[in-house]
């Protein structure tokens, strides 16, 4: 496998019990939560819930820590449904746990399902997934969200799922994952099984990839394939074109669970580490429309992505929100272009949108906006870009410990200073956790700065402030051009360019003056 670590460098709001970082790493790291072992992770926007034995984490979307769980008893793995969580027992069994009143405890399921051997779960859509050792795949229907009932439909309570589809796979799993109507079953013996589950009544195989890996975790996004095996992070193309080859994109990421939704992808393992997928080309990714509910709510994209969506269940249609006429569920923010499938219709339907803006595109259902039926696609900024930004042949900014000497805590900072022209010199700029902003569209505020640090594309930094237990301490490195303009400091994860507290966004302290245009990386 070859090498590939297309990841840029993201940072995203400060936050209570996660921790986002601005940081030059292979992965572009959104935030990550450290130290709260993760067998299992499951999402649905704008929450994240990960787990291990009786603990479960509910987090935010941007990392934001809600509430930890004591579970009455170990569990394998969770899928989250709205305000649902449907947990898989160690000691076999399947159970659900209503979050707005946790205290309750979990209820036994009433779908009459007795497991033999080991099982996986998973969701897909309104569908909980179960991959059973020796037996195979089971889809159970899980009941509408509280809020997403019909108006004279019968009430279901969470503990209601229905058995659906079933697909005999004699065989011992490693893991599961789904994405759209697709669902893959990775098994003991390195195959990769692709199963097209757009009839919940009957799922079939579609195809068996061989690969030769032991798949410890399995996620996807269109045809993009991740996985997390003995070597790392790796990615698959499975549109069927051309040879099978598994790309390495990390060999340093570890974990024991992924999800995806877009180009956000969750690392469950020793804590949580949300990435972005910056690799090159273009992503079709897909989204379930089935009764009352978009899967996922949200995704991540980059412009000129695809979304696809799929509608598996009931009448339904996809409509932006443009600002006029809009229903009160749209959160008074206009997609960027007017975009709609249509009418609303029974399945079977798709309906692809290719989105070259930046911005949010809210959009919703208009037969059923007023039970919930919402979504929003993001569509984030090119990453953003270092001093340059490792893109292009250029090297990424990097920290070292210097040798041993006078200053023992001194760092040497390095950058490209050969790749842009326009750099007449250079600036850091340094702050406490405190300092970062606590919205995608705060200012930073500054503990510090070192003006003229040079040209030489290197910079020994002999008294770093040393940060306080618990904390961390963030810098950067900006240019400035020949008539002292100070240069951008590039965009956060919202997509959003970083801002200073000095006029128009500058630093306030070495240049008055700011640029964002980002010229040559600045």
């Amino acid at each position: 496998m070859t090498p590939n670590r297309p990841f840029a460098v993201l940072v995203a709001s400060a936050v209570v019990g996660c921790v986002a970082l601005a940081r030059e790493t292979r992965p572009a790291v959104v935030w990550q939560c450290r130290g709260e072992p993760a067998a299992w992770i499951s999402l649905d926007t704008p929450r994240v819930v990960f787990g291990s034995g009786r603990s479960a984490t509910i987090v935010s979307a941007i990392g934001l820590v809600e509430s930890r769980l004591r579970l009455d008893s170990p569990v394998v793995d969770g899928v989250l449904f709205s305000d649902r969580l449907y947990l898989n027992q160690a000691g076999g069994g399947l159970s659900v746990l209503d979050l707005t009143r946790p205290e309750a405890g979990t209820v036994p399921l009433a779908v009459d399902v007795r497991f033999a051997g080991s099982v996986r779960t998973a969701r897909m859509g309104e569908h909980l997934i179960a991959l059973e050792d020796g037996f195979g795949l089971r889809l159970l229907e899980l009941p509408p969200p509280a809020g997403h009932r019909m108006s004279g439909t019968a009430h279901r309570g969470a503990e209601d799922v229905r058995a659906a589809g079933t697909l005999r796979i004699p065989a011992s799993f490693t893991a599961l994952g789904a994405a759209g109507t697709t669902i893959l079953a990775a098994t003991d013996d390195g195959r990769l099984i692709v199963i097209d589950a757009s009839r919940t009544d009957a799922p079939r195989i579609e195809r068996t990839l061989e690969l030769g890996l032991a798949i410890d975790a399995v996620g996807a996004s269109g045809d993009r394939v991740f996985l997390l095996h003995a070597a790392g992070l790796g990615m698959v193309d499975v549109s069927g074109g051309g040879d099978l080859i598994v790309r390495s994109i990390d060999p340093e990421i570890r974990g024991r669970a992924l999800a995806v939704a877009g180009r956000r992808l969750h690392v469950a393992g020793d804590g949580v580490a949300v990435l972005t997928d910056s690799t090159e080309g273009s992503v079709t990714v897909n989204v379930t429309v089935s009764n009352n509910v978009f899967t996922p709510s949200q995704v991540t994209i980059n412009p000129g992505d695809t979304v696809k969506w799929t509608n598996t269940a009931g009448f339904h249609n996809v409509e932006s929100c443009d600002g006029v006429g809009d229903p009160a569920q749209c959160p008074g923010v206009a997609a960027q272009g007017f975009f709609t499938s249509g009418n609303a219709a029974f399945p079977p339907w798709t309906f692809s949108k290719t989105f070259t803006i930046v911005g949010d595109n809210p959009y919703f259902c208009e037969v059923h906006v007023g039970l919930g039926m919402t979504g929003t696609v993001k569509v984030a900024a090119a990453p953003p870009p270092g001093t340059p930004d490792g893109t292009g042949g250029s090297d990424p900014l990097a920290v070292a410990k210097a040798p041993a000497g006078p200053f023992p805590d001194r760092l040497v900072v390095s950058w490209d200073a050969d790749v842009c022209a326009d750099d007449a010199g250079y600036e850091l700029l340094f702050g406490k956790d405190s300092d970062l902003p606590s919205t995608f569209t705060g200012t930073y505020g500054l503990l510090g700065q070192v003006c003229s640090i040079g040209t030489s594309g290197a910079f020994a930094w002999t008294t770093p402030p040393a940060p306080a237990s618990g904390s961390f301490v963030w810098f950067l490195v900006v240019a400035h051009d020949a008539v002292t303009v100070e240069g951008s400091w590039g965009r956060n994860s919202g997509g959003v360019e970083r801002k200073g507290p000095g006029a128009g966004g500058a630093s306030g302290s070495c240049k008055p003056t700011k640029n964002l245009t980002n010229t040559c990386g600045q």
